[in-house]
């Protein structure tokens, strides 16, 4: 039985005020102190099918045939068209790749390429972690209390053993669909569902999903942010950029 609830979602942006805020603390048993700085954003609600379908349709999306279409193992045929057309379904079993290629569809569908102001990409988990922490005082801002899991930009880090001493940070590698080891496409993705798990409603981190694969319980929302003009730089929006143009993912 596949169960989708359906929800009410806002479809515009919220902007996030810059502060600074240890939303690291919002994740169960850590005893981290620092606080982060937090540049204003722009975030959106989860994705609906209306929004993602408009991807599918596109010319863009002609290169990955029907790969960019949910899964047929989670839903049937059937299914897949009625969501389509529903504005308030957000787009689940959407693969993390296909969510990327979303956002740099959408990038490109409302920038002439020669004079990119600004990308749409995952949120980071601390940028994630601090809408939630505005949630309150943003009403705009929908978190899902028991429905699904979000993907995030961040890569699970394997330079850690254990969850015993992993320190919590915003880490990314960007692996093509068909790199190895299989461990470099793991992705994290938070949410506190227990629709499909058998754990305690609070907030939870999982690293057992892999880019390629999609998951009936797991959407995804987006950010819009500035992209600098100094094509040199290493930060991650510009990365993204630069690999967007070379047909990544």
């Amino acid at each position: 039985m596949i169960l989708i609830p359906r929800v009410a979602l806002c479809q515009a942006f919220v902007e996030l005020p810059s502060g600074e805020k240890n939303v690291f603390q919002l994740i169960d048993s850590l005893d981290r102190t620092d606080a982060s700085t937090f540049n204003s954003i722009s975030i959106s609600n989860p994705i609906t099918f209306v929004q993602y379908w408009q991807f599918v349709v596109s010319d863009s999306s002609r290169a990955y045939g029907s790969s960019v279409l949910p899964d047929n193992d989670e839903f049937p045929l059937f299914l897949i068209q009625e969501l389509m057309h529903d504005s308030t379904y957000p787009a689940i079993a959407i693969s993390w790749v296909n969510a990327i290629r979303y956002c740099r569809w959408r990038t490109f569908h409302e920038q002439d390429s020669s004079a990119i102001r600004y990308i749409y990409r995952l949120p980071k988990l601390s940028e994630w972690l601090y809408a939630y922490s505005l949630a309150d005082s943003l009403s705009q801002i929908h978190i899902p209390n028991t429905d699904f899991f979000e993907w995030t930009l961040n890569t699970k880090d394997e330079s850690y053993l254990s969850l015993d001493d992993f320190k919590w940070h915003d880490y990314f590698y960007f692996a093509a669909p068909t790199e190895k080891p299989l461990s470099l496409h793991r992705k994290v993705a938070i949410g506190h569902t227990n629709t499909h798990k058998e754990r305690p409603l609070n907030w939870q981190m999982d690293f057992n999903y892999y880019q390629n694969d999609m998951y009936e319980h797991l959407c995804f929302r987006i950010v819009q942010v500035p992209i600098s003009g100094n094509e040199t730089s290493s930060d991650v929006n510009t990365t993204i950029l630069k690999k967007w143009k070379e047909n990544w993912p």
